[in-house]
């Protein structure tokens, strides 16, 4: 596991050995000064913005972007930001947003391009980049840049991600802990097997038996059951729910109690919506709440909700691309594969 920072001096084989600080010359020549092999590097309003690739095994191939502001405006803090699912693509919203705030902010792109985990049929070593080690090798090369530039490496480094980004923060926080000083982990994608599992679970109950063309909750559906159990259940908020009286969101789910039978009701009880959710359909968001299999006795990935409701939905659909990681990576073909074969 820690085997990688043996690999850093071929790594971050930049060109950076002989860069200057920034006090040594201008903005513009000192970004310009980052430039090596794999590495691009332009001034931009003020900023140097960095872009490269990492290249520490054969078949890996990591890209990263660093932007770094003025040294006049950096605090001297490094933000990496996480990803979403399995997509390569860069937070840049986000990172504009905390280079505005005078931090040096980085992004990975995992080691691959796409939204999909097709990218990991017939190339291990794209998992090993998506599981750990693009965020970790890119934090070390953020480190590495940011010292060169500027002339100081920074003093605080922090990690912000959801989801995705929740599982890199999770996995940096136990396989590299001196990698950052802060760490947010957040909706962490954790014990990937048992999540995509729920994912299935959640897709098989919300379509037909044999029918893997028509959702029986669609997305406007989910959008009605959120907005009326949001409804029903916002009035905890700022009191035994905790946050504020006027939050959008629940802040503690397991207080909702809203049942989504209520939907099925006659004429008048939800305006519009009681010749749309039949029982069907009710009885389908109560299995997607409640994710009742257990093959073994457990739920697959059980929700907290579902003590007290039968449904808390979120503002996503049900229904999720699948590609379930055993030990050894990827346990299925994802070509070939379908749910339906499963079980």
């Amino acid at each position: 596991m820690f085997s990688a920072r043996r690999l850093i001096a071929s790594t971050v084989a930049l060109g950076l050995a002989g860069s200057a600080p920034a006090n040594a010359g201008s903005v513009d020549a000192v970004c310009a000064s980052l430039a090596g092999p794999g590495v691009k590097a332009m001034a931009q309003k003020g900023s140097c913005r960095v872009t490269g690739e990492l290249r520490p095994v054969p078949g890996s191939q990591i890209g990263f972007a660093l932007w770094l502001p003025p040294e006049a405006a950096w605090t001297g803090r490094m933000v990496m930001l996480g990803n979403g699912g399995y997509s390569s693509r860069l937070p840049e919203a986000a990172m504009g947003a905390e280079l505005a705030r005078g931090s040096a902010v980085v992004a990975t792109d995992t080691g691959h391009q796409g939204d999909g985990p097709e990218f990991a049929r017939g190339r291990p070593q794209t998992i090993v980049d998506w599981g750990w080690r693009a965020v970790h090798l890119t934090a070390i090369t953020a480190r590495t840049v940011i010292s060169r530039f500027y002339g100081r490496g920074p003093r605080y480094r922090y990690f912000n991600g959801c989801s995705t980004g929740g599982h890199q923060a999770m996995t940096e926080a136990q396989r590299f802990p001196l990698d950052f000083d802060g760490i947010v982990a957040g909706a962490p994608g954790a014990a990937r097997v048992r999540l995509n599992a729920g994912f299935l679970w959640q897709y098989l109950s919300n379509h037909p038996r044999g029918d893997d063309l028509h959702a029986i909750l669609d997305r406007s559906d989910l959008a009605l059951l959120q907005e009326t159990s949001i409804g029903a259940c916002r009035a905890a908020n700022g009191g035994p729910a905790g946050g504020l009286a006027g939050d959008a969101w629940l802040n503690n789910p397991m207080l909702c109690r809203f049942d989504p039978s209520v939907l099925g009701c006659p004429a008048g009880v939800v305006a519009g919506m009681q010749e749309r959710l039949i029982h069907a359909r009710v009885c389908g968001s109560r299995h997607l709440g409640c994710q009742e299999a257990r093959p073994a006795g457990q739920p697959i990935w059980p929700n907290p909700a579902s003590r007290t409701s039968p449904l808390v939905p979120t503002s996503g659909g049900y229904g999720h691309s699948v590609m379930p990681l055993g030990r050894r990576g990827v346990s299925i073909s994802v070509a070939t594969w379908r749910p339906r074969t499963v079980g």
